[in-house]
């Protein structure tokens, strides 16, 4: 039987713990509409706190129906990422996002989804600690 370097364990548990997650935040999402008022595009990073390297799962609610979101990060220069949204304007990205940058920096890292189609736009940050 092979072993597996610690460190790759670490990051198997991590990407499988971002991948539940993701699985529950679909679920939230179906059923539960997470805006504070309608119309109000909304941007959640499961987690939303680590360390670099830590994987997140982007989630949205109301974009607009059967669209694609592009998700940027660190003021909009990287993009994170292409996410459709389904026909009730939600979406999961289905790939977790791994947060890498010049460490050992600390601080805020916003990340904004704009809607292609509708033009919708929600920021969130990640805390990098």
């Amino acid at each position: 039987m092979k072993k597996i370097p610690s460190w790759q364990g670490s990051r198997r548990l991590a990407l499988s713990a971002a991948l539940g997650a993701a699985t529950l935040l679909a679920a939230s999402l179906a059923t539960t509409q997470m805006a504070s008022a309608a119309g109000t595009a909304v941007l959640v990073i499961t987690p939303n706190t680590g360390p670099w390297h830590t994987y997140v799962v982007l989630s949205g609610s109301n974009f607009g129906p059967n669209e694609v979101v592009n998700i940027k990060w660190k003021s909009g220069t990287r993009l994170a990422g292409d996410c459709p949204t389904n026909a009730s304007g939600s979406f999961v990205c289905v790939t977790p996002i791994q947060i890498n940058g010049p460490g050992p920096v600390n601080g805020v890292f916003p990340f904004t989804a704009v809607g292609e189609t509708s033009g919708l736009k929600a920021t969130a940050d990640f805390t990098v600690n």
